[in-house]
């Protein structure tokens, strides 16, 4: 068993949310669970930003 820990970009508020932003973070669920069904040991965290 590998331990994996996948994170994502944080949004930055400078312009609308487009398609990239739900691209990424959908590629890395599937990635995420992709490596669950393997057996991996996964933590997924969504990038966020606490301080500003």
């Amino acid at each position: 068993m590998t331990r994996r820990y996948i994170t994502t970009a944080i949004d930055y508020p400078n312009a609308a949310p487009h398609m990239g932003h739900v691209l990424e973070k959908v590629l890395a669920d599937v990635y995420a669970r992709w490596c669950r069904l393997q057996g991996d040991e996964v933590r997924f965290q969504i990038g966020t930003d606490e301080h500003g």
